[in-house]
């Protein structure tokens, strides 16, 4: 099987040992979400910010921090390349607004956004969302005033979630509980073999996704914070980097092209592609056990670019779970 959520072995668990300094100016929190919530609580309560710019390309998730602060938003639009269209994100702005900008599947430059963003004003609040480069928010904070990430998205982490920022947030002790429903998934799916029933741990990671929303204060499980203290982030990046240039190399073999190019620097979650029959590649791929997931869902939103890529795009899976020939079946069930 290609794809789905990770697994996580027991042994996982007891040979995790945190390796991990305590990183400055790095917040710790339940989720993606969860960190979005805290930076907008922060913004609502000590900047009296009330309205955001989100792009109209995005995850639902990203909604639900916004509404339960009851932060007033409107989206703004981007192109295909995944830019913002500079003229009409000009009549949306207004100063003492937070604007979210996303790095899609860890493969934008965000700074020439962030510029533009700058030249409008100099002190607009800027947060980067980075739930798909977890790389990319390694990196210095630079011109933006705020980054987050999901630990989950990336490693085999049952729940965490990360702020990157040069303002004071709180600190956050109480555990999550949808974290034990999805590493208790995670372990069984690690067990899967012969007649095993998928929808036992299925279930188990819904439960967890579940609550994941009403637990927005809350902090880091412990063995999250164990497992993420002993990830050898290098390694994972070499082999996802790996994989993602001998898939995009196949696809070009058979005249299919990323959406957004695999450059120099950037590691990507996803290779993103865009196909008029998605569907029926997806179905065929689901048949052989290989779940590449779309980004994303409408979810009921009225989205102009999401809802073009949520006809259209597949999220081709790199990831650090798979090799050579996980590539080449993915790109085999391409071309058929």
């Amino acid at each position: 099987m290609i794809g789905g959520e990770f697994p996580i072995a027991v042994t996982d668990i007891l040979n995790a040992g945190s390796r991990r300094k305590d990183e400055p100016d790095v917040y710790k929190y339940a989720s993606g979400r969860g960190a979005l919530y805290q930076i907008l609580k922060y913004l609502k309560s000590e900047k009296g910010v009330s309205r955001i710019l989100l792009p109209d390309y995005l995850c639902c998730s990203v909604l639900v921090p916004v509404k339960t602060l009851e932060l007033d938003f409107e989206f703004y639009p981007i192109d295909e390349v995944l830019e913002l269209e500079e003229e009409a994100f000009t009549t949306l702005y207004k100063t003492n607004t937070a604007v979210l900008v996303i790095n899609y599947y860890g493969l934008k430059d965000l700074s020439k956004q962030v510029s533009f963003i700058r030249s409008i004003d100099k002190d607009a609040i800027i947060i980067e969302d980075d739930v798909q480069a977890f790389y990319e928010f390694k990196k210095p904070l630079g011109e933006v005033d705020f980054k987050f990430t999901s630990l989950r998205k990336t490693f085999a982490v049952p729940d965490g979630g990360l702020v990157k920022t040069k303002h004071q947030l709180p600190v956050i002790k109480t555990p999550n509980t949808f974290g034990q429903y999805k590493a208790a998934a995670a372990l069984l799916k690690s067990m899967r073999e012969g007649d095993f029933n998928d929808q036992i741990y299925l279930e188990m990671f819904e439960k967890g996704e579940s609550i994941i929303d009403s637990e927005l204060e809350c902090g880091m499980s412990q063995i999250a914070e164990k497992l993420y203290g002993s990830l050898d982030e290098e390694h994972m990046k070499i082999r996802r980097l790996n994989n993602a240039r001998h898939l995009v190399e196949q696809l070009k073999k058979h005249g299919v092209k990323p959406l957004l190019p695999l450059t120099e620097g950037h590691v990507p979650l996803f290779i993103p592609i865009i196909l008029k029959n998605r569907d029926e590649v997806r179905k065929r791929m689901f048949q052989h056990e290989v779940f590449c997931p779309v980004h994303w869902p409408l979810e009921g939103m009225d989205l102009k670019r999401g809802k073009v890529m949520a006809e259209t795009e597949l999220s081709l899976i790199v990831d650090q779970r798979y090799g050579q020939k996980d590539m080449d079946k993915i790109v085999s069930l391409i071309k058929k």
